[in-house]
C-alpha cells in the first residue's frame, strides 16, 4: 500500500489515505444519536480527521455520569478535535454501547495506525505490546503506535534502523540499509551485498573525546598537570613535565612499579651509578661468589672495617701481605711463637734488646762484638776480658794479663802479672 499523496494539508492527506483503505470518515460527535453496539474483544477501527482524541465513559448514550473512570460503565465516548484540552460535555462525544459493562476487570485499549486511523478494543487483557490502555487525558493520532511503521513510510532519503534477530541473507536482503541485530547486540550496515559492523579508524579520528569512554575502558590521557577531580581507580595519564606514566590507585596518583613486576627485567645498564646504597643491601646478600677477583682494593675498605673475627683462619697468606705492612704494634703479645719463625728468619740486625735474661737455652757458640755486664764483667770487641768485684773503691780486678787489688781509696795495693 502506498503512502497518501502529499498535498501539504494533513487532514486532506489523511482523508485521501483513508479512501485507499476503504474507510469512511465519521463525524466528531453524535450526542443523542443511536450508539454503535460493541462486544467485548471486538476491534473498532476508524479514521478521524483531527489530531487529538479524548475518551470518556458514561451510563447511557447521552453521557449521564460522564467520567474518565470506566468501572461498571456501559458506554464509552470518543471526541476528536484539534485541541488537546479536556472536554466533559457529553454532546461532544460519539458514544459506543457495550453488550455488557466494563465491570471492574475490563479496560479500553487503543493502537494508532498510519493516517490518523485508530483501533479500539474492550478487553480484560492488553492484546499485544503494540496496544495501550486509553489515557485519561488525550490520544495524539499523529503518533503512530509501535509496530505499525515500516521503511516504506519514510520519504526518500530517510529510512529507519531495522531490528533483526540474526542478520538476514546479505545477497537477497531488501530493506533498511542499517540494522540492529539483537543476537550480537551490534549495528550493521548493508553495503555491496555484505553486512559490515566495523568503522574505519579514519572516520572517527578526533571524534572520540575522553568522556566518550566508560570507566572500564579509558585511553591514556596526556596532561600537563595530574587531574585532581573526576579520578577513579585505573585512570592513567602521561605527565608531560616528567615524561612519566601515572595511574590512579586507592592512595592517589603513582608512577611506582612494584619490584615483583620487574623480575628479570632490569639489566646492569639500567641501574644508575651509585643507585644501590649500603642500606639497600640485605645482611649477607653479597657473598664471596658475587665479588670479582681483586675487585675490592685497600682504598675501598674503611679503617678498622676488617676485624679478626671476619677473617677466616688461614685466609691471609704471606704473599698477600705487602712488604713492611705488618708492624710490631699490630702483633698481639705472644702471637709469634718459636714454631712460627722460620729458621734463620730473625737476623742480628733485626734484634734490639737490653736484656737476654729470658733466654735459658743452650746458646752453643756465640759470635759477637762486646759484652758489658754492669761494668763488672766486660769483654771488649778484641776479646779482652775484665772482671771487677766493684767499679770503684776497694775491689779486685782481673784482666787477661793482670790481677790488681785496690784499697778503699782506690790505690793499687797488690799487682800480679804485667807490672808495666
Amino acid at each position: 500500500m502506498s503512502s497518501p499523496p502529499i498535498t501539504g494539508n494533513n487532514d486532506l492527506d489523511a482523508y485521501l489515505y483513508s479512501l485507499q483503505l476503504g474507510i469512511e470518515a465519521t463525524g466528531t460527535g453524535t450526542g443523542t444519536a443511536a450508539p454503535t453496539t460493541v462486544n467485548s474483544n471486538d476491534i473498532v477501527a476508524d479514521y478521524y480527521p483531527n489530531q487529538y482524541m479524548q475518551v470518556r465513559y458514561a451510563d447511557d448514550n447521552v453521557g449521564t455520569n460522564i467520567s474518565v473512570d470506566q468501572a461498571n460503565k456501559k458506554f464509552y465516548g470518543l471526541y476528536n478535535s484539534n485541541s488537546f484540552l479536556a472536554s466533559n460535555n457529553p454532546a461532544d462525544y460519539t458514544w459506543f454501547e457495550l453488550t455488557d459493562t466494563f465491570g471492574t476487570d475490563k479496560s479500553l485499549f487503543f493502537t494508532v495506525l498510519r493516517g490518523r486511523n485508530i483501533k479500539l478494543i474492550v478487553s480484560t487483557v492488553i492484546p499485544t505490546v503494540y496496544w495501550a490502555e486509553c489515557p485519561t487525558t488525550y490520544i495524539d493520532l499523529d503518533i503512530i503506535s509501535e509496530g505499525f511503521l515500516d521503511n516504506t513510510d519514510f520519504q526518500d532519503g530517510y529510512e529507519p534502523v531495522a531490528i533483526v534477530n540474526g542478520l538476514p541473507n546479505a545477497s537477497t536482503y531488501t530493506g533498511p540499509n542499517i540494522v540492529y541485530d539483537t543476537i550480537t547486540n551490534k549495528m550493521y550496515r548493508w553495503q555491496s551485498g555484505q553486512w559490515w559492523s566495523n568503522v574505519l579508524a579514519a572516520d572517527i579520528e578526533g571524534a572520540l573525546g575522553y568522556a566518550n569512554f566508560s570507566n572500564s575502558l579509558r585511553p591514556v590521557e596526556v596532561v600537563s598537570v595530574l587531574p585532581t577531580v573526576g579520578n577513579f581507580i585505573g585512570r592513567v595519564a602521561l605527565l608531560i613535565s616528567d615524561g612519566k606514566v601515572y595511574r590512579y590507585t586507592d592512595t592517589g596518583w603513582s608512577s611506582n612499579v612494584p619490584a615483583v613486576d620487574l623480575t628479570g627485567q632490569i639489566t646492569t645498564t639500567q641501574i644508575t651509578d651509585g643507585a644501590i646504597q649500603t642500606a639497600k643491601l640485605a645482611a649477607n646478600a653479597v657473598t664471596a661468589n658475587e665479588i670479582a677477583a681483586n675487585a675490592i682494593t685497600a682504598g675501598k675498605i674503611a679503617t678498622d672495617a676488617v676485624t679478626a673475627g671476619t677473617i677466616a683462619a688461614g685466609a691471609i697468606s704471606a704473599d698477600k701481605l705487602a712488604a713492611n705492612s705488618v708492624i710490631a704494634g699490630k702483633i698481639a703479645a705472644g702471637a709469634v711463637s718459636a714454631t712460627t719463625i722460620a729458621a734463620g728468619a730473625v737476623s742480628a740486625d733485626k734484634m734490639s734488646v737490653t736484656s737476654l735474661s729470658a733466654i735459658t737455652s743452650n746458646l752453643g757458640t756465640i759470635t759477637g762484638g762486646s759484652l758489658n755486664i754492669a761494668s763488672k764483667f766486660i769483654v771488649d770487641s778484641s776479646g779482652n776480658a775484665t772482671i771487677k768485684s766493684s767499679t770503684t773503691g776497694e775491689r779486685l780486678e782481673i784482666t787477661n794479663s793482670t790481677i790488681r787489688v785496690y784499697d778503699a781509696a782506690g790505690v793499687v795495693r797488690v799487682k800480679i802479672g804485667n807490672l808495666a
